[in-house]
């Protein structure tokens, strides 16, 4: 389980699905992706679906890849 500090008072909802990357900013390596299966307001919780690089640690960089509503 990942979670992120982003929640449904930011949009997030269930069953949305996230890229996850780690780098410096001048590269970024895919880590993988996740899926949420809980919101609350400033917060959410997600299941990594696939994992294609280093394991995921604080700080990991996510962006929303398919919204599910």
């Amino acid at each position: 389980v990942v979670i992120l500090d982003v929640g449904s008072l930011d949009g997030v909802d269930i069953g949305d699905e996230y890229v996850a990357f780690f780098g410096d900013g001048s590269t970024e390596e895919i880590v993988g992706r996740i899926r949420v299966v809980l919101t609350e307001e400033e917060t959410s919780s997600a299941r990594i679906v696939t994992v294609e690089g280093p394991l995921f640690v604080a700080g990991t960089t996510v962006y929303l890849d398919r919204k599910m509503r």
